[in-house]
């Protein structure tokens, strides 16, 4: 169960489908060869980084002092943000001058890699959502044998992503500008609800007690509303 549930959790955070108005609002005005070459240096990227959190993912957090709660929270701030900008039609800002004069499809790929590394590789695809997935299957992984066979599945699910983003323009020619539009707030307001999550467990993870129905602090906010509602009945 574990690779399943593995496989699942990804493909919902990954959402490679919601990631083609991103890619082609980045992307879609390069050439095709240099398409291709950019969304391998993409899905590389974030496959790599992810792969690394899978294997690593305890230790590197141990090495900055940082515990998951801590994670989770700060996670879920930036997928906020990345939300709020899709839902405001804004999730890309690419500069697109850099590398346009360079002859060769490779230069002009690993030029144009420089704009849309972030956000597209991080954190779209290797992000905070993602990368906690990885993490914490990683720390359900009984040996190094359960971990391959983790980091098998991840890059299967990175390969479809890479082949969805090579047919990121067809699909939008085939779709329309407008549904992609409609797609990209949409999953915007799904990537909110996600983010919220996040942060709502991270703090209930780090601070059990707000969330315990019986806790001070929920005791003094219904004091202290009992309190306002026999004033307004006194006058």
């Amino acid at each position: 169960m574990l690779l399943e549930n593995f496989a699942l959790a990804m493909v919902a955070i990954l959402n490679p489908l919601g990631k083609i108005p991103i890619w082609v609002k980045a992307a879609g005005d390069c050439d095709p060869p240099v398409q291709r070459r950019l969304a391998t240096f993409v899905t590389g990227t974030s496959t790599l980084l992810l792969l690394a959190f899978l294997f690593f993912g305890r230790e590197i957090l141990d090495f900055l002092g940082l515990d998951l709660p801590s994670f989770r929270i700060g996670g879920g701030i930036i997928i906020l943000l990345i939300a709020l900008d899709m839902l405001r039609g804004k999730a890309v800002n690419v500069d697109r001058d850099g590398g346009e004069d360079a002859n060769d499809a490779y230069d002009r790929a690993k030029a144009r890699f420089r704009d849309v590394v972030v956000p597209v590789a991080i954190p779209i695809l290797a992000g905070p959502g993602s990368i906690t997935t990885v993490l914490l299957f990683g720390y359900r992984a009984q040996d190094w044998s359960d971990r391959l066979w983790l980091a098998a599945v991840l890059v299967g699910l990175m390969s479809l992503v890479l082949v969805l983003l090579l047919l990121g323009p067809r699909i939008q020619d085939a779709v329309g500008d407008l549904v992609l539009r409609v797609q990209t707030r949409i999953w915007g307001l799904l990537l909110t609800a996600i983010a919220v999550q996040l942060i709502v467990v991270g703090l209930g993870e780090s601070f059990p007690a707000w969330l315990e129905p019986n806790s001070p602090i929920v005791d003094d906010v219904q004091q202290s509303s009992d309190m306002q509602d026999a004033a307004e009945e006194a006058h």
